[in-house]
């Protein structure tokens, strides 16, 4: 019986660690120079009502993470010998939810007007994806757009949403390694240095991603949750149980704000992290929480994928 392993789909796995190596240190120098020109360039996230920082931090490290991945993406097709040609065909979609992210960063989109330029890119994935049929296609599209939501509802704690991912990316590293997808496996691994370099600053809240980078975390989640979809049913399950978290959370926070009577496009309070933070008082504890639950799931969503 033979094995399988991730050098049988990756010609040049050493150059994969060396390009893995270099997003990460191209994601932590932009963190630290975002951090220096954020007030020059007016990215700072202020304190308000829906916050729990009360001074204001600079805010916009899904730049780093975006120009990271795309390097590292465009390093892979030079020195890895793989063109991921999907992959590619996809960052038109990711890019447009990048901008919009950063505009939003930068001049405060109206909620509506930001959900409809991001329902326009989940329509452009589905199309590069083939996923064109009415009814399938609808619904997969409206899974990427509340996975996008969901994760930008998560980041709202130093730690939280970066962390969270990380451990999500990885399992769906694995997820797409049994499925023999490279290109969404490469891409998968790639993202992980590029947020653990952002990460270093954000969890002792120097550095905030902002909608730039919630928002394509999310994205690119979602993405991968259709490709999951397209593949198998039971992939999907497990790429679904491990992005567990922010689906529970955004569902809570639906479900508060309809019996509050409070509108779905108005941030608040009451998401898990908030009570959980409020009820431990410590940012630690609350983490440890979350990432405990994060692993615990991505670990059945693997199981689940390779059973």
């Amino acid at each position: 019986m033979t094995t399988t392993s991730l050098s049988d789909y990756i010609l040049i796995p050493a150059s994969l660690y060396c390009i893995a190596a270099a997003v990460f240190v191209g994601s932590v120098v932009l963190s630290a120079l975002l951090i220096n020109v954020s007030g020059k360039f007016k990215l700072l996230d202020q304190p308000a009502a829906t916050k729990i920082h009360v001074d204001p931090v600079a805010r916009g490290g899904g730049i780093a993470i975006f120009i990271s991945l795309v390097g590292g993406l465009l390093a892979c097709r030079l020195f890895v010998e793989n063109p991921l040609h999907e992959v590619f065909g996809l960052l038109p979609a990711l890019s447009l939810v990048f901008f919009v992210g950063l505009l939003d960063d930068k001049f405060s989109l109206k909620p509506l007007h930001k959900l409809v330029l991001v329902v326009l890119a989940a329509v452009l994935a589905a199309w590069v994806l083939d996923a064109v049929a009415i009814v399938p296609g609808l619904l997969l599209v409206a899974l990427v757009v509340y996975i996008t939501n969901a994760v930008n509802l998560l980041d709202g704690a130093n730690g939280l949403a970066g962390g969270v991912m990380v451990i999500f990316f990885a399992a769906a590293a694995m997820i797409f390694w049994m499925a023999k997808l490279p290109d969404y496996t490469l891409t998968a691994l790639l993202i992980i240095p590029a947020i653990i370099g952002f990460l270093l600053f954000n969890i002792k809240g120097k550095l905030f991603m902002g909608d730039c980078g919630s928002l394509l975390l999310g994205f690119l989640a979602g993405i991968f949750l259709m490709k999951l979809s397209q593949t198998s049913s039971v992939l999907f399950l497990g790429g679904l149980l491990a992005l567990l978290i922010p689906i529970a959370d955004t569902a809570f926070v639906i479900v508060k704000r309809i019996l509050s009577g409070n509108s779905l496009l108005h941030g608040d309070l009451n998401h898990t992290y908030n009570l959980l933070l409020g009820k431990s008082g410590s940012l630690g504890v609350m983490l440890v929480v979350y990432y405990t639950v994060a692993v615990i799931l991505a670990v059945g969503g693997v199981l689940i994928a390779g059973g």
